[in-house]
């Protein structure tokens, strides 16, 4: 099963809940980067998971229940009321702490998965609600890996509450993802009340899902906004300087992903992409990947 990344191509802080989450409006769309998970049955009732790819990607991603994938099957095992076992293999290409949404993916392809290894076949929704208990994004990417037509969602609440939207097809996306990385928890914690969105201001989420929908590159830049990034460069200053790079090479649609590290910019074509990409290589200031929104 492939577990693919996302972009936050909106995302709208709304405020803060008691408990310390936050209330969001984010629109999420997947691309074509991607982990893959596969699995075969155990008989024993054990689960076992191998981690392969390159060291950059593995180092200290752990295979313990500390990984999100192993309590996504043990979540999905609790569930079921059952003592079933698989081995898993888990191959890396997200990289960690990216705002990609790697580890939430992963464990959403683990219910996908485990629901047909152990010929549970339970519908989508019913793997979403368990997705949730491991984390906001994982609803999303239940519905995007079982559900193939689902390829971009508005999320509301603190991210679980998904609602699939259309997006049109062609749209590339270079993505940058800096030597350092952001956890989660750190950029959320720097969140403060003057990074979020206006009570009466423009739902900027809605208009850019509508512009994703028509494939207009213009308005779509001129609704995305991300809630998260002013956080994050308190934390990471040196994300002024990805801001900087997209700019200079005319991107007009370019923001950070999630609560970071990695940044992307959206362009109209695979081809203008890759050119853009030679020359943010040539800048050293990142990992670059071309992929597109699919």
């Amino acid at each position: 099963v492939d577990a693919p990344a996302k972009l936050n191509l909106c995302l709208e802080v709304l405020g803060r809940r008691e408990g310390g989450f936050h209330d969001l409006r984010t629109l999420m769309a997947t691309i074509g980067l991607c982990d893959t998970l596969r699995v075969a049955p155990r008989h024993d009732g054990a689960l076992r998971l191998t981690v392969l790819g390159q060291p950059c990607l593995t180092a200290g991603v752990p295979t313990d229940r500390s990984n999100l994938v192993i309590r996504a099957f043990e979540a999905l095992r609790e569930a079921a009321g059952s003592d079933w076992g698989a081995d898993v293999t888990l191959v890396k290409r997200i990289p960690s702490q990216a705002g990609l949404g790697g580890g939430s993916s992963d464990a959403a392809a683990a219910l996908v998965a485990g629901s047909r290894l152990w010929e549970l076949f339970w519908p989508l929704e019913r793997l979403e609600k368990l997705g949730a208990l491991l984390g906001s994004d994982v609803p999303f990417f239940v519905r995007a890996i079982g559900d193939r037509t689902t390829r971009a969602a508005i999320a509301t609440g603190r991210g679980e509450v998904v609602a699939p939207t259309s997006a049109a097809r062609g749209v590339a996306a270079v993505v940058v993802k800096p030597p350092q990385g952001l956890a989660t928890a750190a950029v959320y914690g720097a969140c403060r009340p003057q990074d979020y969105a206006p009570e009466k201001g423009e739902n900027r989420t809605t208009a850019a899902a509508q512009a994703l929908r028509q494939g207009r590159l213009g308005e779509l830049a001129r609704a995305m906004t991300n809630g998260l990034e002013a956080a994050a460069r308190r934390l990471q200053p040196g994300l002024r300087s990805l801001t900087k790079a997209f700019e200079a090479v005319g991107c007009r649609a370019h923001q950070l992903s999630g609560s970071g590290s990695a940044y992307f910019g959206l362009f109209p074509t695979v081809g203008e992409a890759r050119r853009v990409a030679e020359t943010l290589r040539a800048l050293r200031i990142g990992k670059v990947c071309v992929t597109t929104i699919t």
